[in-house]
């Protein structure tokens, strides 16, 4: 049951970014999100993700870091590089 739950919860996390991911994509663009959340948030991810390696902590928790870096990465790609072609 503790498995299913830390699973669980780290799977949600995990998605978290993903419905903002989605919208910059479509949209082309991430305005409206503050540069410094973005970096903050991304740093956070990149530390925790080596705290987690370096702790040996369980692998949801990693992946978790993994995959909501790469959301950050897309999300930060937008914010910084919108397209000129897709509109809201």
């Amino acid at each position: 049951m503790i498995e299913l739950i830390g699973w669980t919860s780290q799977i949600l996390f995990m998605i978290s970014a993903a419905p903002q991911a989605i919208k910059c994509w479509q949209q082309g663009h991430a305005h409206g999100l503050s540069h410094g959340m973005l970096w903050l948030w991304f740093t956070g991810e990149i530390l925790a993700l080596v705290y987690g390696l370096l702790a040996v902590l369980p692998l949801p928790i990693i992946i978790n870091y993994c995959v909501n870096g790469i959301f950050m990465l897309i999300i930060m790609y937008f914010r910084y590089f919108p397209s000129t072609t897709k509109e809201d």
